[in-house]
């Protein structure tokens, strides 16, 4: 199973520059996105403020890699001066982690996506 948690870059400057209105377009915009690129297996969600993570079970972290590099593309042709910092963290038979541990280490990566510029998955 993978675990993806992403947030939109610098939010609160959206909402500053643009208005509540345009944050709350980009979010719903998001939703739409996660619904459409994602298996009927798979569970989108969103955390809370401008961060979502995708549940995805039975795939691998490169798998999810190529969903987020779809969640990307998708989001950036609406939004393109927008960017997104995304992590991907995995649980396996072979490789145990509790539901809290994979929180923390995909936001972990996350956090370490949105120190490069633009968008980015750290996997």
């Amino acid at each position: 199973m993978s675990f993806v948690y992403f947030g939109i870059d610098n939010f609160k400057a959206i909402n500053d520059k643009f208005g509540h209105i345009e944050g709350d377009d980009v979010l719903k915009y998001i939703g739409k996105i996660m619904k459409k690129i994602v298996r009927e297996v798979d569970i989108p969600c969103r955390y809370g403020g401008d961060e979502f993570c995708l549940i995805l079970p039975d795939c691998a972290n490169e798998d999810a890699e190529i969903i987020c590099q779809r969640l990307i593309k998708a989001f950036n042709e609406v939004y393109p001066e927008y960017t997104l910092s995304i992590g991907i963290s995995e649980a396996s038979p072979h490789k145990h982690v509790d539901s809290q541990e994979l929180i923390k280490i995909a936001d972990g990566k996350m956090y370490l996506a949105k120190k490069e510029t633009g968008s980015n998955i750290c996997n």
